[in-house]
């Protein structure tokens, strides 16, 4: 029943020519200056952790004590963001 009366709000919305959704233009998810800077911070550490998995590197760098970019813990998917601001 849900999905029906989001269905009709959205075509309500969409009619009323209501642009849904987020910017769509090209490069609009690319890092910010701080992400890229904080990456390079970091980039002596990546290096030291080469050759492990991105999982193994979140787990050593938590055991560092490092906190990610946003002072969080390290997750996999937070250590590959950060490597592909290095690439």
């Amino acid at each position: 029943m849900r999905s029906v009366l989001a269905g009709a709000a959205s075509s309500k919305t969409h009619t009323k020519g209501v642009k849904l959704g987020g910017p769509q233009r090209e490069g609009h998810c690319q890092p910010t200056g701080g992400a890229v800077e904080r990456a390079e911070q970091l980039r002596p550490v990546f290096a030291e952790l080469a050759g492990m998995s991105h999982r193994q590197m979140a787990v050593e760098l938590n055991a560092r004590k490092i906190r990610t970019p946003a002072g969080g813990q390290w997750y996999a998917v937070t250590v590959k963001r950060v490597l592909s601001r290095l690439a």
